[in-house]
Parts: structure tokens; C-alpha cells; sequence
């Protein structure tokens, strides 16, 4: 072989290992599984979250804990939110939800909690907001054990289910002063268009 050649194989392995880990992280078009009923145990990180690895890239789940917001966005209702929602929620004009469709929310019997879900390309997004001092009348507590990531400075759990079939969805959850976030997504996107996904909408959302 010739030296120039010798000199270029490492630039074409690095090539091919990016290639590789891409098609690692991609999904199939038709994921999240729509039909799949939803399992009534729930998943291992909600059993016991102390135990979970925070570098973990997926934990394990059924197919239904993946799709789960498939079948919360089943009732959904259109239109504005209530007053009540609508003075807890956030202004998603100034983030990157803008460049998604509005569904609908969540109906909830608790003033200082609204559910928002959005779609785009085939994904469907969820965010979740919970007022939790209105209610608690003080902090939640940290919990570090699934912290591996900051918005806006504060700890911040990214974390990803992935089911038998390979499909993954994506959550981060952080909290501030006065509320509780949670940002879900699943969806034909990458695993890599997931977090950059909720990543980039946390930040835009803490500033």
C-alpha cells in the first residue's frame, strides 16, 4: 500500500465510525409503535430512580412506556388553554416550539399543572409544567441521582427509554424556583435530533 494511502486511513476510519454510530441512533420511520397498550407496571427508572445509571445512554422499557404520550395525545384538546393553564404555562413563541404545530392540551383537574403537545414531522412532543410552590408552599428537593445534565444552570436529568423494537423516546426534566419542567419527545427523529431537540427548548425556556 502506498504511504499516502497509509497516511489517510485514519481519516477513514474516523469517517466510517461516525457512519456507524449515526446509523446506531437512527430509528425507523414508523416509531414510536401508535397501537401498543400502555404496561401498568412502570419503567425501571421510576421504580427506582436511585439505582439508575445517570450515564446510562437508554434504559430498557416495553414498548408502551415509549409510546405512552402517543396515547396521551389522544386526548388532547384543541384551542387555547383555560385561564387558570394558561396563566401557569409559558410563552412558546420565544423558543424553538414555535417552529412546531400546536395540538392541544391535557385536561387537568389541578390549576398549577398544563400539558402542552406539539408535532412536527411525524414526532409528537409533550411539555409539562407544574407550578409545584403554589402547592407545596416551599422547594422540592434535588434529586442528584438522575442529574447528568444543567439548563440554565441548574441540575437537569436527560435520559432515554428504548423499547424491544428500538424505539426510543427522549425526556428532560429540571426544576427552577416555581416550577417543575418535563419535556418528552418520540418520533422518526434520531436519538441525536431528540436531545439536541429538548436540550435546545430547555435553554431557550430557562432564559
Amino acid at each position: 500500500m502506498r504511504p499516502l494511502a497509509l497516511k489517510a486511513l485514519p481519516a477513514v476510519f474516523a469517517m466510517l465510525a461516525c457512519v456507524a454510530s449515526s446509523t446506531a441512533f437512527a430509528q425507523r420511520a414508523d416509531c414510536p409503535k401508535p397501537d401498543v397498550p400502555m404496561p401498568t407496571n412502570p419503567p425501571a427508572f421510576s421504580e427506582d430512580a436511585s439505582k439508575a445509571d445517570p450515564n446510562a445512554e437508554f434504559l430498557e422499557a416495553e414498548e408502551g412506556h415509549v409510546s405512552a404520550i402517543m396515547q396521551m395525545a389522544r386526548r388532547v384538546r384543541p384551542g387555547p388553554l383555560p385561564a387558570s393553564a394558561d396563566a401557569v404555562a409559558v410563552d412558546v413563541l420565544r423558543t424553538p416550539l414555535a417552529q412546531w404545530n400546536y395540538a392541544g392540551y391535557l385536561p387537568s383537574p389541578m390549576p398549577t399543572r398544563v400539558t402542552r403537545f406539539f408535532r412536527k414531522e411525524g414526532a409528537t412532543l409533550a411539555l409539562s409544567e407544574w407550578a409545584y410552590r403554589r402547592d407545596m408552599g416551599g422547594d422540592l428537593p434535588a434529586n442528584p441521582d438522575v442529574s447528568n445534565r444543567t439548563i440554565g444552570g441548574r441540575p437537569a436529568g436527560l435520559h432515554g427509554l428504548r423499547s424491544p423494537s428500538g424505539c426510543v423516546s427522549t425526556t428532560l426534566s429540571w426544576k427552577d424556583d416555581n416550577k417543575l419542567w418535563r419535556i418528552e419527545v418520540v418520533g422518526p427523529m434520531s436519538v441525536e435530533q431528540q436531545r439536541t431537540t429538548v436540550m435546545q427548548i430547555g435553554e431557550a425556556i430557562a432564559r
